[in-house]
């Protein structure tokens, strides 16, 4: 009966509408806890990440944010409207990817209010195929180690040996960071 009376309806509105701010905090949240795990993950130091995501926070009307990075996570708690939010992000397998970080920055710069368009474009940024293929990283990595070979004054077979045993190694490690971020269904 007490359902039917004008403060009744009036009270599910006020919570209807504190759930739905709720959500769009947690969304929010998010969003600037995923931007600053794929920073990490693409290789950018902690100064610039931590840069662009005050930025994003602004622009997602935080009133204030406090950010804890480690090689593993990331942790934000921030504040709007008076109500406070704090969350952790895995990082996942960390690797190098100007691309990405270039990419990352210029979201945190152009970013709109809306956390799900900010959600859309970083999934657009992460599910980008890398540049390169692990083939060719190899063989760049092979290359560049068999050159500092040469300019510290190794012989051919050294030169050779250097170069040959750090694309076989870069192989190896790619190969291991693919199998446990498939195990652990990670994405790199």
């Amino acid at each position: 009966m007490t359902a039917n009376t004008p403060s009744a309806g009036a009270r599910s509105v006020s919570e209807r509408d504190r759930n739905a701010d709720q959500s769009e905090l947690c969304d929010a949240a998010d969003g600037l806890l995923w931007l600053g795990a794929s920073m990490l993950r693409a290789g950018s130091t902690a100064f610039r990440t931590r840069e662009c995501m005050d930025m994003l926070a602004k622009k997602l009307s935080f009133d204030e944010i406090s950010v804890a990075l480690t090689f593993d996570s990331v942790i934000a708690s921030a504040r709007r409207a008076g109500e406070w939010i704090t969350m952790a992000r895995e990082i996942g397998l960390p690797g190098v990817n100007a691309w990405r970080i270039g990419e990352l920055e210029q979201l945190a710069q152009k970013a709109e209010l809306n956390p799900q368009k900010t959600a859309v474009e970083l999934a657009r940024i992460e599910s980008a195929p890398p540049f390169y293929t692990g083939t060719q990283i190899a063989a760049a990595v092979g290359a560049a180690s068999g050159a500092f070979a040469f300019l510290n004054g190794c012989g051919a077979t050294e030169i050779w040996v250097a170069a040959v045993s750090s694309a076989l190694g870069q192989s190896a490690r790619s190969q291991l960071a693919r199998d446990i971020s498939i195990s652990t269904g990670q994405r790199r």
